[in-house]
């Protein structure tokens, strides 16, 4: 009761603090709690990249989504996919049936977008987006993924409770801007959890010792840009750079909830993790993960920072 009594109240809370030093904070609600005004910015970026996901997709449909394809459904069935792949794309092999889909989808995501029946909005989206990912999932990148997995945790947030339809029509809405409840941790925590994971697998030399994993990455005529290739040529920096990208995703993500100046950190942490996914957008072809990793990133913008 005690532990629901901090964590949930919504009355703010006193901060806990050591010889009255206003930069140290053991408030569970500043640590954990994600303003709504960032929940509306997530809202309407991945509301932004599922109707962009779907005009690139749209220009391939019949090639990637329909049984005149590289994919008909007779082989989705029983050479790719497993019995427990959930697909409504996959009632109709034609091309007309996948662009009426397509429409909802987009029509769905739109209404995400601006805020209207949301909570209803986003459970349809992420039933429709696993549903695509599915139907052809030779296609998939980490993007894909990480999408997903955010869609599903909004269904349990106010996603529509700022800068929405749904909020200029409630009249009782109010006053707090935090929000703090077990969700709120559950997607702080799946955003660290892909930073984390990703360093756990980052033992090889080429990481620890060497430090020539970036040097390899840009010599991939698949995965590098132009702007890559020329980035190769230089070892040294490639060393340095491969080195920060390392330690970044350990520590990134554990300065997150610092109690030391909270809000402040988390600017500059929020800075480096967008300025970190911009650059590898400009390097490496990587599908829209670094898109939908600064949208995610968002959820982290103290109030400060909207006020």
């Amino acid at each position: 009761k005690y532990f629901r009594l901090i964590l949930f109240h919504e009355t703010p809370l006193k901060t806990i603090r050591l010889s009255d030093n206003r930069w140290l904070t053991w408030e569970p609600r500043q640590l954990l709690g994600i303003d709504l005004r960032s929940l509306a910015l997530l809202r309407v970026g991945l509301a932004f990249v599922v109707i962009v996901d779907l005009f690139q997709r749209s220009l391939d449909l019949k090639a990637h989504y329909s049984d005149l394809g590289v994919l008909p459904r007779l082989a989705l069935s029983h050479e790719v996919a497993d019995k427990w792949h959930f697909s409504i794309h996959n009632l109709n092999g034609t091309s007309e049936f996948e662009a009426i889909l397509f429409i909802a989808h987009g029509i769905i995501a739109f209404l995400l977008l601006v805020g209207f029946k949301t909570r209803l909005a986003t459970v349809l989206c992420w039933i429709l987006t696993v549903s695509l990912q599915s139907r052809n999932p030779l296609i998939l990148s980490g993007g894909d993924d990480l999408l997903v997995l955010f869609l599903i945790w909004s269904t349990f947030l106010p996603m529509g409770a700022r800068f929405s339809v749904d909020s200029s029509l409630d009249q009782d809405q109010g006053n707090s801007s935090n929000y703090c409840s077990p969700a709120t941790l559950a997607i702080m925590l799946q955003l660290c959890f892909m930073y984390w994971f990703t360093w756990m697998v980052r033992s090889h030399p080429i990481w620890t010792g060497e430090h020539s994993a970036l040097y390899y990455a840009l010599n991939l005529d698949l995965f590098s840009t132009r702007i890559g290739t020329s980035f190769s040529n230089f070892h040294t920096l490639t060393s340095l750079l491969t080195s920060i990208s390392y330690w970044f995703g350990l520590l990134g993500p554990i300065l997150v909830f610092s109690p030391i100046a909270t809000r402040y950190v988390r600017i500059v942490v929020l800075v480096a993790f967008i300025g970190f996914h911009i650059w590898v957008a400009l390097v490496l072809n990587n599908g829209y993960l670094p898109a939908v990793a600064i949208v995610a990133c968002s959820i982290f913008i103290p109030s400060i920072i909207w006020d």
